[in-house]
């Protein structure tokens, strides 16, 4: 598919799943596979962000924060930037996100790749969930990527890490 064509998603919800066939023989060989590596995604990772110490919708906004700035970014970055928006007084919440000035916002998630861009999509989702979801994070696809910056992709990681949702595969699809 060329870059920058729109896909078209369908949203319908169906009381059956039907697993792949031979699925648990190629479960079994990627799980063989990453045990004889170390990647950083198995430590800096968006799995990482969810903590059970936490609220457990503010632990799931910071695995929506997570994946929001993990794109175009290295595991180690967006640790980093998660760890000084932690940081911030209030912490990583709703209410920090829709608080803090936009320039400092951007400035904080120096030097996540396009995070000037990534500070305007937080705010906004911010807004969105404070107005419209509560203060948190939806769980389902759809509410997920009507959120700015989140493509099927992240949402798919969000619903997994955040959720234990496993209703589709992180993956690029252009």
């Amino acid at each position: 598919m060329p870059r920058g064509k729109k896909v078209e998603l369908a949203f319908e919800e169906s009381d059956a799943v039907v697993a792949p066939p031979n699925w648990e023989d190629h479960m079994a060989a990627i799980t063989a596979m990453r045990s004889k590596r170390d990647a950083p995604v198995d430590s800096l990772g968006c799995e990482g962000f969810f903590s059970d110490s936490l609220p457990v919708d503010i632990a799931r906004f910071h695995v929506f924060v997570g994946a929001l700035l993990s794109s175009q970014t290295k595991d180690p970055v967006t640790a980093a930037a998660i760890d000084r928006l932690r940081a911030m007084d209030g912490g990583l919440t709703v209410d920090t996100i829709r608080a803090v000035d936009s320039g400092a916002l951007a400035d904080t998630l120096s030097p996540v790749g396009f995070h000037r861009n990534k500070a305007k999509y937080l705010k906004a989702s911010a807004e969105l969930l404070a107005d419209k979801h509560g203060k948190c994070v939806p769980g389902t696809l759809k509410e997920l990527v009507a959120l700015p910056g989140i493509g099927p992709k992240m949402a798919y990681l969000i619903l997994s890490v955040a959720f234990g949702k496993n209703d589709g595969i992180c993956v690029d699809v252009s």
